[in-house]
């Protein structure tokens, strides 16, 4: 689930012009937690190495998103509620942060109505972008990192028309 997670993450990144670094999941053992085609794996966590420095005023939409794009995949992979994910599970820290930004630059009341546009868009781009989300979260299992230039090239590759025969 979180190299799902993160490879979300990332791809909010490139679509918001966030720049990054790399994506990175941690192995915790034996134990799964996650499935990437019919193939279990133990992953404790993971990040995506942003760069440089944002700022609220110019960037809140942009890291809202990002950050909401993670907890998306989680619901749209184990079909768990909004709660379950974001309040519950693996993207409470990630909501919480959005919530934090939205409050700070939007304030309370106009930070919810934003929080509300940011998650729906980061639905539909996890949405739009299922297939090659999974498809990237298997090569981050086979390699644990991926640098920007790897991430990339992967998207591009999966994007590429497959030669007819």
């Amino acid at each position: 689930m979180y190299c799902i997670h993160e490879v979300a993450h990332a791809i909010a990144c490139l679509d918001r012009g966030i720049p990054f670094a790399g994506i990175e999941i941690f192995h915790q053992g034996k134990e799964p937690d996650a499935l990437v085609d019919g193939r279990s794996i133990g992953v404790l966590g993971g990040r995506v190495e942003t760069i440089g420095e944002w700022t609220l005023s110019e960037s809140a939409e942009d890291m809202m998103v990002m950050l909401l794009a993670g907890p998306a995949s989680t619901r749209k992979l184990t079909h768990k509620s909004w709660f379950a994910v974001n309040v519950l599970g693996s993207g409470s820290s990630d909501y919480e942060q959005a919530v934090e930004i939205a409050t700070l630059r939007y304030g309370e009341e106009y930070g919810e109505e934003r929080m509300e546009i940011c998650e729906d868009y980061a639905r539909r781009l996890v949405a739009k972008e299922w297939k090659t989300i999974l498809r990237i979260a298997d090569s981050l299992v086979d390699r644990s990192y991926l640098s920007y230039s790897d991430f990339i090239m992967l998207r591009e590759a999966l994007a590429s028309p497959e030669p007819s025969e």
